[in-house]
């Protein structure tokens, strides 16, 4: 079906059900996907370190940011496709799920 597609895509390891997905799935598959975009941005921290004179002061910090940012965006998105996928299959109700939705994403 179309949100299983839309699913793996987002590799969010979400099976046919956002409630139904087990915890431990969900972190391997996603996890996967998020180690290896944290070592693809670590290609930016070697940018920046052709600009170490530039950067001299903040160095460590300016290295370190560029992986934390990218691997959150990454994993916001994959929050979002899984969220938006369970509203738009009816299986989560924005008054009645929040907290369950919340709870969830914390723990992964």
């Amino acid at each position: 079906a179309v949100t299983e597609d839309v699913a793996r895509y987002a590799a969010t390891g979400a099976g046919e059900s956002y409630f139904g997905s087990r915890i431990q799935d969900l972190v391997c598959a996603r996890g996967a996907w998020l180690a290896a975009l944290l070592v693809l941005q670590s290609a930016s921290s070697v940018v920046l370190g052709k600009f170490e004179g530039l950067l001299q002061r903040h160095l460590a910090l300016a290295l370190f940011l560029t992986m934390l940012t990218g691997t959150a965006g990454n994993a916001g998105n994959q929050t979002s496709a899984l969220v938006i996928r369970g509203l738009a299959t009816g299986e989560i109700r924005a008054g009645r799920d929040w907290r369950r939705v919340l709870w969830r994403e914390t723990r992964v």
